[in-house]
């Protein structure tokens, strides 16, 4: 399959644009393989590449660098990655942890992108909380070029020694006695001791055998980061899975870098904090009939003209207004 080297370019009128040269190199077998070249399976490479070195790390791209979301969101690196935890914090001593841990990773997130993404063209920004009735909180926060960022993310990923091949489909992905085994698209085949999907909403376009019935979707916009069982389901398997990032994903994907890279490597955190936030993410599950009711209500009152904006953020130029669910709760 056809490798491509992408060049990005300012389009007129039309933001980024992607010019292909494509190379034909295909990609052999390797120590861990990452499905998908988006901000999250870079920021893993990196994270590997930085724990141990000598690794033999391959990304598999199907169309280029920052295809999908990634190189498409606002580009908030927000430090309230899990803006739901604001509202169980108060009760629950484990979310309240978990966002002051989050803002301190998205932080430290934030001056890494600074001293080695130029690319990213970061900057310092406020987002302003208001509730009607309430005084507005500002908290500090960055924005990114999200492209700019995924690029130079495969950059910083190259320079480390991470093989990046953008065209490269893959079609399946099944876990065998000695590791994993990566169908591409064109027929060619890839076997590595791990594979990371870090596909997002493009991950039900892999047939992934073992990942059937292995997660249960929650409207908590957290990640599914978790190492498959083999198909004895005795053992853990090859397959870690690095999906489901939602609105707040860039912060999230750089928060979590660490933990899935850990993961992949069946090693430890070096941070043990890291340890603890994910286990916090895998127990966090969304009231969903509350949640049910609350939207009821809000299309009650949107029809009505009653709704009332509660929540903006603010940022040079634009303006984003959300509701207030204690407004309409």
């Amino acid at each position: 399959m056809a490798r491509f080297d992408t060049q990005v370019i300012e389009g007129p009128g039309n933001g980024y644009r992607q010019d292909f040269a494509a190379s034909g190199e295909k990609p052999g077998d390797c120590d861990v393989v990452i499905a998908g070249g988006g901000i999250a399976g870079l920021a893993t490479a990196i994270a590997i590449m930085e724990m141990s070195p000598f690794t033999k790390v391959s990304v598999l791209e199907a169309a280029y660098i920052g295809y999908g979301a990634s190189g498409r969101s606002g580009g908030l690196l927000s430090p309230l990655p899990v803006p739901g935890w604001l509202m169980s914090a108060p009760h629950n001593g484990d979310h309240g942890w978990g966002i002051g841990h989050l803002r301190s990773l998205v932080e430290d997130a934030a001056g890494w992108i600074k001293g080695m993404i130029p690319e990213a063209e970061i900057q310092e920004d406020t987002m302003t909380l208001a509730q009607a009735g309430r005084e507005a909180i500002s908290i500090g926060c960055h924005t990114v070029d999200p492209l700019g960022l995924a690029q130079g993310l495969a950059r910083h990923a190259r320079a480390l020694g991470v093989k990046i091949y953008e065209g490269t489909k893959v079609n399946r992905i099944e876990d065998c006695a000695n590791g994993a085994y990566l169908l591409l698209a064109d027929g060619h085949s890839v076997c590595a001791e791990t594979v990371v999907v870090a596909t997002n909403s493009y991950t039900e376009t892999i047939m992934i055998p073992q990942a059937r019935g292995a997660f249960s979707r929650f409207a908590t916009g957290l990640p599914g980061i978790v190492r498959l069982l083999q198909p004895s389901g005795s053992k853990p398997g090859s397959i870690v899975m690095n999906a489901g990032y939602g609105v707040d994903g860039v912060a999230l994907a750089l928060a979590m870098a660490a933990r899935v890279a850990a993961m992949a490597l069946q090693r430890p955190c070096v941070e043990p904090d890291d340890e603890r936030l994910h286990a916090i993410m895998q127990e966090t599950r969304a009231p969903l009939g509350d949640m049910a009711r609350r939207a009821g209500l809000f299309c009650w009152a949107w029809a009505s003209g009653a709704f009332k904006p509660g929540l903006t953020a603010h940022s040079p130029g634009s303006m984003t207004a959300r509701p207030s669910m204690a407004a309409i709760g």
